[in-house]
């Protein structure tokens, strides 16, 4: 019994050190929390974000929703595959949306409210709330490029998912 304590407490333990590690080179990489970076077209030369998925554009925010709710507002292309997942501090895949969920026109705007374990948020219009376990995490947008060689549809796609913003809800 003890033995398979200790394996399990080493193994959350090792969960946890590459969660903190990985949280933390993604805060680096964006300037600090709440901030989100967009990536460009992952490649296996260039990937350094996880869970990620070939010929796809890739954007990120390390969130700290710890005093105050996070929204997230993006454009959806409607063409193609895209999805916004959050991923809690020990690696838990907590939210997760994508085309088919939303079944949007081209471009459509979706806004998503992160709120910490104990807070509240009362949406307005059509903001999809979601509650984090943990007041740190990670949330990651993804868009397929259909055609990683063709530089104009990727550009268009680089420029939508520049569109993005996030904003501490005061």
């Amino acid at each position: 019994a003890t033995a398979v304590v200790a394996d399990r407490l080493g193994l959350w333990l090792l969960i946890r050190f590459i969660s903190l590690r990985s949280l933390a080179l993604h805060r680096r990489m964006a300037g600090g929390n709440n901030r989100i970076v967009v990536h460009g077209l992952n490649t296996a030369e260039n990937c350094r974000t996880p869970m990620s998925i070939a010929d796809a554009l890739i954007s990120f925010c390390v969130f700290d929703v710890s005093r105050n709710p996070l929204r997230l507002r993006a454009r959806v292309p409607g063409d193609r595959y895209w999805s916004l997942t959050c991923y809690g501090i020990d690696t838990t895949n907590f939210f997760s949306l994508n085309d088919q969920q939303l079944a949007p026109s081209a471009n459509e705007e979706v806004t998503i409210v992160i709120c910490g374990p104990s807070q509240r948020y009362q949406p307005g219009g059509r903001d999809l709330v979601v509650h984090a376990p943990a007041a740190q995490g990670l949330l990651l947008i993804r868009v397929l490029v259909n055609d990683p060689a063709d530089e104009v549809e990727a550009e268009a796609l680089l420029r939508v998912q520049r569109l993005a913003t996030v904003d501490l809800v005061l």
